[in-house]
């Protein structure tokens, strides 16, 4: 915008400011080769200037990714994670329960004592009907080797039993892992009642329940 435009926007300034402002104008003209120079000192400024912030930001941006890249991630849980089982009395008869509801219950004259394969065989204290899975040579010998592995009295604090557990030999032989082994708490031939002497260990209703699940 040049002084007469500008002078008609505002308004109000003396008619001789704008014409002695021409003269003087016209009387000296800065030379051209010295404007010039300091154009190109202060574009030379000016880029100095905005290459140093350029370089600030850039470094602010490469520190920042940097130090995403370094830190460790949060850890998150999965919402699809497992939760742990709960080897208990209660989480064992819950999968004896479980279990039972897809087969068929069996009377004593179908529990086949001495047909050489191991089992084992539950019950509830309610119903009276019995239950059976096949055992493996491998899962007998560790049901029995952990049966005997540290046992622990049952107490009145302990958690009390629902179901009975017996385990059969195949040859007859039928013992529980409520009770002590000692010849006194083995039958032969047939299923007995009996009063819990022993606590089950975690390890043993660990194992009864992959028994019972597989």
């Amino acid at each position: 915008m040049n002084g007469r435009r500008l002078y008609d926007e505002i308004g109000g300034v003396d008619e001789r400011f704008l014409q002695e402002a021409a003269t003087y104008r016209a009387r000296r003209k800065a030379p051209t080769w010295r404007v010039a120079l300091i154009a190109a000192v202060l574009a030379l400024v000016g880029a100095l200037l905005l290459g140093t912030l350029a370089m600030s930001v850039g470094i602010a941006i490469v520190g920042g990714i940097l130090h995403d890249a370094l830190s460790p991630a949060p850890e998150v849980p999965e919402q699809n994670e497992e939760v742990p089982v709960s080897y208990t009395i209660a989480s064992m008869e819950q999968t004896l329960a479980q279990r039972q509801g897809n087969m068929q219950p069996l009377d004593a004259d179908d529990l086949r004592l001495f047909n050489g394969s191991a089992q084992l065989i539950w019950t509830d204290s309610e119903s009276g009907e019995y239950y059976r899975v096949w055992l493996s040579d491998s899962e007998l010998g560790d049901l029995l080797y952990l049966m005997q592995k540290d046992p622990k009295d049952i107490s009145a604090d302990s958690e009390q039993p629902a179901y009975r557990i017996w385990i059969c030999f195949g040859d007859g032989t039928v013992v529980s892992p409520y009770l002590k082994a000692d010849a006194g708490n083995a039958g032969h031939g047939q299923l007995f009642d009996y009063d819990p002497e022993l606590e089950l260990s975690g390890d043993l209703i660990k194992l009864i329940m992959y028994c019972v699940e597989t």
